[in-house]
C-alpha cells in the first residue's frame, strides 16, 4: 500500500487496485469502492509506452544509474507483449556525440530488440550544431516525422537547438500545422521533448532552462496547440518526477491550450524541489508511462521501474473523443 495527496479530477484507480482508502491524519477512515475509476472504458485497442531524458553516455561515468535504468526499463516493454511500441520524448543522451548516439542504438538493440522504438530529439542531442550528419543514421529516424497505428497518428517533432526558446528549425513548424490539419479528424498523438512555459512538467516555474515562451515560434506552436484539441502532447526535458503532484495539479498534466499536455518524468535522473522551491535530484527513481488507447480515451500508467510497481499519483483517463476542428 502506497499512500497519496493531491489528486486530481483525472486520476483513476491504478491497474490492479481493488478499493481506494480514504486517510486521516495516518488513520484510515473509510475506503471508496472503484467503480466508475476504473479505467475499464470498453476494449482495448492497443498499448504503447512513453518515456523521456535517458542522458546515456557511453562511459556511464556523469549518471552511473542511467545505463540499468535504461536497460531495466527497455527490457519491461520489450518483454510485455501487449505493449506494441516505444516513444521516447528526447534527451537520448547527455552531449549529443557519435559515441553516445552508437551506444544509445546498441542499448535499444539488446534490451528492446523486439519493438520498434520512436524518438523525437532533445536538446541534449542538439541537432544543429554537432549531430545533424549521424542523428538518423543512428536511430534510424529524421528530425521530424510521423506513422499511423491502428487509425491515430503520430507526431515525433524534434528539437533542433538549446538556444532559448527557438527551437524550431525553418518549415517544421509549417511541415506540422500541415500535419495537424490533415489529420484534423484523427486523434493525434505529438512527441515534443520541450513544454510550454505555462502548465505541466514545471507548474511551479523552479526550473530555468529552455521553454516554449514567448519567441514568435512558440506563440504559433502554442497557437497549433490551441487550434487543434485533437491532440495529446507527450513532452520530457524538466525531468520532474511524478510526485510533484502533491504540489501542484498541473505537475503532470493540464489542458491549459485545449489539448491534454503530459508530463514524462526522466526514465534515470528524476527531479523533485525542496521546501525552498530548489532543485532535488532523485536518481534512485525511474519513471515512465504505458498508455492504453481505448475508442474514447487513453489510460494513463505511470511506472516506478525500480520498484516495479504502477503508481497511483500518476494513473490518468483523459477522454481523448473526437472534437471537430473549423
Amino acid at each position: 500500500m502506497v499512500g497519496y495527496e493531491g489528486f486530481i479530477p483525472e486520476n483513476t484507480a491504478p491497474a490492479g487496485a481493488k478499493r481506494i482508502g480514504i486517510y486521516k491524519n495516518g488513520d484510515r477512515v473509510g475506503f471508496a469502492r472503484l467503480g466508475s475509476l476504473r479505467a475499464d472504458k470498453g476494449k482495448r485497442l492497443y498499448s504503447f509506452g512513453a518515456v523521456s531524458d535517458i542522458h546515456l553516455d557511453e562511459s556511464n561515468t556523469i549518471y552511473p544509474t542511467s545505463v540499468p535504468d535504461c536497460q531495466k526499463a527497455f527490457r519491461y516493454y520489450n518483454d510485455h507483449p501487449d505493449i506494441d511500441f516505444l516513444c521516447i520524448c528526447g534527451d537520448l543522451t547527455e552531449k549529443g556525440r557519435l559515441e553516445e548516439l552508437t551506444f544509445y542504438q546498441s542499448v535499444v538493440d539488446t534490451y528492446i530488440p523486439d519493438k520498434p522504438v520512436h524518438v523525437a530529439a532533445g536538446n541534449h542531442e542538439e541537432y544543429l550544431y554537432n549531430s545533424s550528419d549521424y542523428y538518423e543514421q543512428t536511430v534510424g529516424h529524421p528530425l521530424y516525422y510521423t506513422f499511423e497505428y491502428k487509425g491515430d497518428v503520430f507526431i515525433m517533432c524534434g528539437v533542433m537547438s538549446s538556444h532559448e526558446d527557438r527551437l524550431f528549425e525553418a518549415g517544421e513548424l509549417d511541415w506540422l500545422e500541415g500535419v495537424l490539419e490533415a489529420n484534423k479528424n484523427k486523434r493525434c498523438f505529438l512527441f515534443m521533448h520541450i513544454p510550454t512555459a505555462e502548465g505541466s512538467g514545471d507548474p511551479l516555474n523552479a526550473y530555468s532552462g529552455t521553454q516554449l515562451a514567448s519567441h514568435a515560434d512558440s506563440v504559433r506552436f502554442k497557437g497549433l496547440l490551441t487550434h487543434y484539441k485533437n491532440v495529446i502532447h507527450f513532452h520530457g526535458h524538466t525531468h520532474f518526477k511524478f510526485e510533484l503532484q502533491e504540489r501542484s495539479d498541473m505537475a503532470n498534466y493540464d489542458k491549459l491550450f485545449g489539448t491534454h499536455s503530459v508530463h514524462i518524468p526522466s526514465l534515470t535522473v528524476t527531479r523533485g524541489l525542496s521546501d525552498s522551491n530548489s532543485l532535488t535530484s532523485a536518481v534512485e527513481l525511474s519513471q515512465g508511462y504505458i498508455v492504453d488507447v481505448y475508442e474514447g480515451g487513453i489510460h494513463l500508467r505511470g511506472r516506478d521501474f525500480v520498484h516495479d510497481r504502477d503508481l497511483a499519483v500518476a494513473s490518468y483517463w483523459l477522454d481523448t473523443t473526437t472534437q471537430p476542428v473549423a
